[in-house]
């Protein structure tokens, strides 16, 4: 699981209004969007994160890590099913198949969003449109 941090976005855009508010109700938690991908360049020399300017997010409450992850709500339902820590028998969500849904935005909410990329040279990275993510893996 790669987790990229969603920084402030202090750029003034009002269509990151829903993602400022959320930073400030649980930015203590941690609010990291999860790019669901094998490429190679997403997992290691970070420059940005793909979004689907039409597609569905959430930012669902994670349980085992006490988080916010921005991610499709397949994706959501798939993580609450996989177990975090197999020696304590613990989900990623405290029921299984559960998800907790905080706020929903649509693609285009999150594009230019600042993101801290673990494996980056660069202090920021951001969220970049791309068409041809499908929602539905």
């Amino acid at each position: 699981l790669i987790k990229l941090k969603v920084l402030d976005p202090d750029h003034g855009q009002d269509r990151h209004n829903k993602m400022k508010a959320l930073l400030d109700k649980y930015g203590d938690k941690g609010i990291y969007l999860v790019p669901a991908t094998l490429r190679p360049e997403t997992m290691y020399g970070q420059t940005n994160c793909f979004v689907l300017p039409e597609g569905d997010y959430g930012a669902f409450y994670i349980d085992a890590t006490d988080e916010i992850f921005i991610m499709s709500e397949r994706s959501a339902r798939g993580l609450s099913c996989q177990l975090y820590s197999e020696e304590k028998n613990q989900y990623f969500t405290k029921e299984f198949g559960k998800i907790e849904c905080l706020e929903k935005f649509k693609g285009d909410e999150l594009l230019g969003l600042p993101l801290s990329a673990p494996n980056a040279t660069y202090d920021k990275v951001y969220t970049l449109p791309l068409l041809t993510i499908s929602m539905n893996k």
